[in-house]
């Protein structure tokens, strides 16, 4: 390995992680580190599989490392020409600096083009010389490694001592006049140096905005995993909140229950936060790839054109292209949790009518505990819908016209008019769906849309021409296709457990004549037209509990 790097260099540059000294032959593994060939074939070695020893990311997947040698792969891994060009920068200035002409006198200057280190006279000389005048000769004071490696001209792949005045694009080399006379005499076409330089700048401008665009995702879906972790948080301290209110009013009666809807909160909050770290730290780590991929692109391209350009151009195209920032990689790691507590308004009232009669709650407590709920909606919704206004106000997020279904907390009561306000539609779309679900919203598989459900028991009121749920085949309203911002639309149950369509607080008729079963939630689904809707006040409508 090479000597140790000078004090004003960045050893996280020019160090290698494992050896600690000046990166040899320094390799772009992966994730976007630099090790020493030598040390990356060292490290190899290591049993189990190896992985990047700053971030764990691995570095070869088992079936390349089966089926290739140790040797093969680790040149595989592409070069840090700029990394590698400023160390061997870094020994050249860390030499004696004496002149290569004289005898015992100390060099002032260095000829970036040949190499060479001169005495002040022989600087003067060297400048003059019909050969030498157009090289390029720099003062050993203001040199430093980083700006010595950005000044190498390009030279030539077959003759490393000349420079190169041409680019053969079928070959991928640079190419000085010999060559470009001889060797690629026959090739169509030959750049100048300079021109392949800008192509390499420009393209090297669109990795960068690759680079950045892939970590803006990132960021952004971070960001989102955060913000579940937080709103989970909140769900969390809200549910055990309303079991601690429940235990408080119910006292002895309901506490063991209480612990254990408390527990089953807390294990679902841990599990689900536990995926959502995990999914947080996949993303963190691939943000960290984008991010060291990035750093380098910009360290390349803050060096002035220099002979490595050309090869970190193809050499960074190639490892922006094995980064992954899919759609599929984000949604594979996104995870939103509910955490969600449902009551049944039904069971609290018998349980504090029973112990009311034992005096343990009073008669006024039972009367107002029997009165008309509240429509709230569930914490188990599609995924494009959010709901604000202590649950009663639900809206989708997006254009998208699927996963908008959203049902009511709680079940539904007989004789009862459960309602929503349309607030919002898109006029570009015309299905609406309203009704009921006959399962729990606790174990609901909520559909893309109650109109294509298979898996649940579900009883809508739609504006097709005719639709089968659950082997029941329920009566179609068209007014549904014209609903306006404004609009009220409700469902209630009548005496019988008839479900019936109320339009703006108006009696439609009954939906179907099948009796629904105990207990059923409220169901609407903004499908496409309906973007918002409010939940309007329960209220008591006695002439469906007539007979």
């Amino acid at each position: 390995m090479a000597a140790a790097a000078a004090q004003d260099d960045d050893p996280r540059d020019t160090e290698c992680i494992v050896c600690h000294e000046l990166l040899t032959i320094p390799k772009i593994l992966p994730c976007g580190h630099l090790l020493c060939r030598h040390c990356l074939l060292s490290w190899l070695k290591t049993p189990p599989e190896a992985k990047c020893p700053v971030c764990r990311f691995p570095i070869l997947d088992a079936q390349r490392a089966s089926q290739e040698s140790l040797d093969d792969a680790v040149d595989t891994f592409p070069t840090h020409l700029l990394v590698e060009a400023i160390v061997e920068a870094e020994r050249v200035l860390s030499k004696q600096h004496t002149c290569c002409v004289c005898v015992d006198v100390a060099a002032v200057s260095l000829c970036t083009t040949c190499g060479d280190m001169f005495c002040q006279a022989c600087t003067t000389l060297h400048k003059k010389q019909s050969v030498s005048k157009h090289h390029n000769v720099e003062s050993l004071t203001s040199l430093s490694a980083a700006s010595l490696a950005s000044r190498k001209p390009t030279t030539c792949s077959a003759h490393v001592h000349q420079l190169a005045v041409a680019y053969c694009p079928a070959h991928a080399v640079s190419v000085c006049v010999l060559c470009a006379t001889t060797d690629h005499r026959q090739c169509a076409v030959l750049k100048k140096v300079e021109t392949r330089v800008e192509e390499s700048r420009v393209l090297l401008t669109r990795v960068a905005a690759t680079l950045k665009a892939g970590e803006e995702k990132l960021d952004k879906a971070i960001a989102e995993v955060e913000e579940n972790i937080s709103s989970l948080d909140r769900q969390t301290d809200a549910g055990v909140s309303e079991v601690e209110a429940i235990r408080q009013r119910l006292v002895k009666a309901v506490d063991a229950r209480c612990h254990q809807v408390k527990e089953k909160i807390l294990s679902t909050s841990s599990h689900l936060r536990d995926k959502m770290e995990a999914g947080k730290a996949v993303l963190m780590k691939q943000r960290a790839r984008f991010g060291n991929h990035s750093r380098i692109v910009q360290e390349v391209e803050r060096s002035p054109q220099h002979g490595l350009f050309n090869d970190m151009t193809s050499t960074m195209e190639k490892c922006v292209g094995s980064l992954d920032c899919s759609d599929k990689l984000l949604t594979s790691v996104m995870v939103k949790g509910k955490v969600a507590l449902t009551i049944d308004p039904q069971a609290v009232t018998r349980i504090e009518q029973e112990l009311s009669q034992i005096g343990i709650v009073s008669k006024e407590e039972t009367t107002q505990a029997t009165q008309v709920p509240v429509l709230r909606f569930h914490d188990n919704h599609g995924r494009r819908i959010r709901l604000s206004n202590n649950r009663q106000t639900a809206e989708r997020t997006d254009a998208d016209t699927s996963d908008g279904v959203v049902m009511s907390r709680d079940p539904m009561i007989v004789g009862s008019l459960y309602e929503v306000r349309v607030d919002a539609i898109n006029r570009s779309m015309g299905q609406s769906c309203i009704g009921v679900v006959t399962s729990s919203p606790d174990a609901f598989s909520v559909p893309g849309s109650a109109m294509a459900d298979n898996s649940n028991t579900v009883l809508c009121v739609c504006n097709n021409d005719t639709k089968a749920f659950g082997q029941r085949v329920i009566r179609m309203w068209s007014g549904l296709k014209n609903v306006v911002a404004g609009t009220q639309l409700g469902v209630a149950l009548d005496s019988s457990r008839r479900l019936h369509l109320y339009v703006n607080g108006k009696d439609q008729g009954v939906v179907t004549t099948d009796t629904i079963p105990d207990p059923c939630h409220f169901m609407f689904d903004l499908f496409s037209r309906c973007t918002r809707v409010t939940a309007r006040p329960v209220r008591q409508v006695p002439e469906l509990m007539t007979p």
